[in-house]
Formats: structure tokens, sequence, C-alpha cells
């Protein structure tokens, strides 16, 4: 599994901060914390904007992260999909745990970021990045034209283990997404992608 990647969050990354912030506070209190979304994008080069910073964690981490922001006053808000929202300075680290679906995903994702992933500099930390098959896997998981994009673009980088990225969503969203992220690859230019199905040339 491979990808371009940083060992520093670019120059003007206005997050690299709370992600700092956010490693120092509770770094040391879970199992793992690996940083997706957004940032994690920039950690890979593409450049995009975003508003706040997203972290893979099991239950038992969301739960210790909870209990620790609580206990600092800080607000906390629970996440629908799984995991905890905490302010910090004027933004806000989410810490994802997606028990309410994908979970499975979400463990694989950490597990495969602590033995093939790669860490960022963040100001004087350094944080787990999650793999960029893994990335595009909790892309597809995602229902924002954001996501949709972000897909497109994770794409587009030519040292994705394209076939390693489809087998984790076929494994874990079905064959189904699997087609849909097929489709998305052969738009993207990507010789790797397979030939269309049987019912997507129009025949029948």
């Amino acid at each position: 599994m491979t990808g371009p990647k940083t060992t520093k969050l670019p120059p003007g990354v206005d997050l690299a901060a709370v992600v700092a912030d956010a490693v120092a506070r509770y770094g040391g209190a879970v199992d793992a914390l690996v940083l997706i979304g957004g940032v994690a994008l920039q950690a890979y080069g593409i450049v995009r904007a975003t508003k706040d910073v997203n972290f893979a964690v099991t239950r038992a981490g969301s739960a210790a992260i909870e209990r620790l922001a609580r206990a600092a006053g800080l607000q906390v808000s629970p996440l629908r999909i799984g995991g905890v929202s905490v302010r910090i300075g004027d933004t806000t680290a989410d810490f994802i745990d997606r028990r309410v679906e994908a979970e499975a995903l979400f463990l694989e994702a950490i597990d495969a970021a602590r033995t093939g992933g790669f860490t960022v500099e963040a100001g004087s930390t350094s944080v787990l990045v999650v793999p960029l098959e893994y990335l595009v896997a909790l892309k597809v998981v995602g229902v924002r034209p954001q996501d949709e994009a972000d897909v497109a673009r994770l794409l587009r980088i030519d040292e994705l283990d394209y076939r390693g990225a489809r087998a984790v969503v076929e494994r874990h969203l079905g064959g189904v997404a699997a087609r849909h992220l097929d489709r998305a690859a052969r738009l993207a230019g990507r010789s790797d992608a397979p030939p269309l199905y049987d019912d997507e040339n129009g025949s029948g």
C-alpha cells in the first residue's frame, strides 16, 4: 500500500495546531489515534479546504476522549455515526468510531495505519495517517458530494494501489460499492480499473 505522502503537514495548513493539540491531549490515553478526512488528504499532497480535523478511533478510544474532554471543561457533542466531537479553540476535532455502521472498516483501517501507514509531523508532535487505500474506502462510506469529489482526486494518484483499495471496499461495503468505485476509477482514467460489466454497456 503506497502513495505520495509528506512527513510534515504543508505550510499554511491552519489545522495543524488543532492536530497537535488533540494528539497532546489524547494521544497517550487511547489505543490509537489515526488521522483521516481532509487533513489526511493534505498529508498525501491533496490541497483541500477543511474546517475541522477527523480522527479514527476505537469505541474505547472515543469513550476515553469524551471523559478527558468533559473533565477539562471542553464542549463535547456525540456524533450520530459514532464517536464524539470536541471543541478545541475555534474549531472542532471529531473522534470517529463508526459504531453505527462501518465499524469493522474503521478498526481495520486503524490496524493498517499501525502496520502500514506513516506519521506526519504537526508542530512538535506526530500522528499516524491512515493508509491511502483505506482513505479511499473511508471516503466511499461518506454520502456528501465532497466525499465523491475526494474519491475522484484520490483515484488520480498514480501510486495508489487500486486493487488494494477496491478489495477493502468490496470486503466491507459490498460488490455494489466496489462497482461504483470501478466506475469512478475509469472516469479518473485509471488503466488498472476493471472493464465495464455486461449490464453497464447499454445492452439488454
